[in-house]
């Protein structure tokens, strides 16, 4: 059994949690990230579909946009599980990077004629815009959630460690990588020693600091399960 800290918001954390546990290991959860819902006004259609590249975005889009029938295309299959379960049909399941929804929308928004809904988080990388602009893709981006840091207390820390190190940390974000390199500077004795850590692409271990390089690895195919596969 291993134990793995987990930083990424609740609700997503609880969720990872459950899957670790089925496994065997005993996850540990610190939300270093909260996601907050945000209040823009969808903007108006018609769209040929609706691009999703994180779950936190369905809740505000189920809101918005209802059953409409427009087709969805989700970034993996955690996010296509949630678009489903809201009513959506997703019509393409991307392999667990803006970049792999790529050509499905090109082509999905060439079919139809019409612009593409993307439905993304305020905190982001350019990769999916950029590329569906470098390929004349028309698209109308839609802000649906924010992306708030937590920082919690030492005594917070300490409760979700429960007595002794992880052994190793899961890390799917920039921000959780700034946010846990802060976290051991703030308290070395509780990290000590240096846990594994597992990484959900190389930008997010070129976030952490130097000290902590050397004990990152990175995921194979930028898929969260397929990090549990190195777990000992």
């Amino acid at each position: 059994m291993t134990r793995v800290l987990l930083l990424r918001d609740r609700a997503a954390g609880e969720e990872t949690a459950a899957e670790l546990a089925a496994l065997g290991h005993e996850p540990l959860l610190l939300p270093l990230q909260e996601i907050v819902p945000l209040d823009e006004p969808m903007p108006a259609g018609p769209f040929a579909g609706v691009v999703v590249t994180s779950r936190n975005a369905v809740p505000v889009l189920a809101r918005h946009l209802g059953k409409a029938g427009v087709p969805a295309l989700a970034v993996g299959e955690t996010t296509a599980r949630h678009l489903e379960e809201a009513g959506f049909t997703v019509a393409e399941r991307g392999e667990g990077s803006g970049a792999s929804l790529l050509r499905p929308a090109a082509r999905l928004g060439e079919e139809q004629k019409l612009p593409l809904l993307l439905a993304l988080g305020r905190v982001r990388t350019s990769v999916l815009e950029d590329g569906l602009r470098a390929a004349g893709v028309s698209f109308t981006l839609w802000e649906a959630y924010d992306t708030r840091a937590l920082s919690p207390s030492r005594g917070e820390v300490e409760a979700a460690l429960n007595g002794r190190p992880p052994e190793v940390v899961l890390i799917l974000s920039v921000g959780q990588a700034e946010g846990f390199a802060a976290l051991v500077a703030a308290h070395p004795d509780l990290f000590d020693p240096i846990p594994r850590i597992f990484c959900l692409s190389g930008r997010i271990v070129e976030a952490l600091p130097k000290e902590l390089a050397p004990f990152a690895s990175i995921s194979p195919s930028g898929n969260v399960s397929k990090l549990f596969t190195g777990l000992a």
